[in-house]
């Protein structure tokens, strides 16, 4: 009995090597039976073995079938944990750039909008500043006109008094031509043409020589700034002031032509009227008369080259540059 719990105790291997010694043993002895017997044992074990070595081959297929299905299992987790990870990361710069972006954009905006009230600000402070000018200004020319005429009122002497009436029609002159100025700056922007034909039609009304004919000649596509404007409305004002009071004192008609161009990169103007004219013996260089000293002055202010001719009636010519 010890002896067969020892032998069934042996593994398989060992078994074979029994089975085909005592197989081997048996037929080498004419033992046939017994041969026989051990032979079937051996084959038993021999299927055995197979079979073992089967389920020892496909349970190693299995574990590494496992283990390859689980290292790629692992590996796609790993690429999802990486794709997420690159993708939070790159989620994260996005948000940093936008967060960025937003607090420049806002500080931008602050900026922009300290930026802007300030200038609020100043442009209340210029407007109101233009607003006193304006009626500091207009004060001033009352008072002005308002002391002119009440010398006028208090001399004898005709030429005096008319010198004194010429004086005031002047100063009211200009006190519209700074009216329209303050009432829209940008008149002149707006066309040169408009403007003229307003200073021009002032001065007629002021004195009043219904038979004379302002021809407006000014180029209607002609734009030129406030500060050139001004000058210009003066020198058309003081023109057409000389030519009503001289050219055609005496005169039931007349004419007084206007025109303004643009010249290469300058401007020209060009003043005319069909009266008498200058006198001959006149010196345009060396007179020192109220008008003839506003023309140089403001051509001069103006940058430009001016010319004075009294034939065929007087004509006064100014050419100045476009800009600055």
């Amino acid at each position: 009995m010890k002896n067969h719990s020892y032998f069934s105790q042996l593994k398989s291997p060992f078994k074979k090597e029994f089975y085909e010694a005592a197989y081997q043993t048996f037929k080498d002895l004419k033992k046939y039976e017994q041969s026989l017997n051990y032979l079937e044992k051996l084959k038993k074990i021999n299927d055995s073995l197979l079979i073992a070595q089967r389920d020892t081959k496909f349970a190693e297929l299995e574990q590494k079938y496992q283990t390859e299905k689980k290292e790629k299992e692992i590996y796609r987790l790993k690429a999802e944990k990486a794709i997420k990870e690159k993708a939070l990361a790159k989620a994260s710069r996005r948000q940093r750039t936008l967060g960025i972006i937003l607090v420049i954009t806002l500080l931008f905006l602050s900026i922009l909008a300290l930026f802007f009230h300030k200038i609020m600000k100043q442009k209340k402070t210029i407007e109101s500043l233009q607003r006193d000018l304006h009626h500091n200004v207009k004060n001033q020319l009352s008072i002005i006109s308002g002391l002119v005429e009440e010398m006028a009122e208090k001399v004898t002497d005709d030429e005096m008094y008319r010198n004194l009436m010429d004086l005031n029609n002047r100063i009211n002159s200009i006190n519209e031509l700074h009216r329209q100025l303050y009432k829209n700056p940008r008149i002149a922007e707006a066309g040169m043409k408009k403007y003229v034909d307003k200073i021009a039609r002032s001065v007629m009304e002021t004195y009043r020589h219904p038979g004379v004919e302002i021809q407006n000649e000014v180029d209607e596509n002609i734009r030129i700034d406030p500060a050139k404007a001004s000058l210009l409305g003066l020198i058309v004002n003081e023109f057409v002031t000389n030519s009503l009071k001289h050219a055609f004192r005496n005169r039931d008609k007349g004419k007084i032509s206007i025109r303004l161009i643009k010249k290469g990169k300058n401007f020209l103007l060009r003043l005319k009227d069909n009266g008498p004219g200058l006198p001959d013996d006149l010196d345009i260089r060396r007179s020192r008369t109220f008008g003839m000293d506003i023309f140089h002055l403001l051509s001069r202010q103006l940058n430009g080259k001016m010319q004075l001719s009294g034939k065929n009636g007087t004509e006064l010519t100014i050419e100045f540059p476009g800009k600055h």
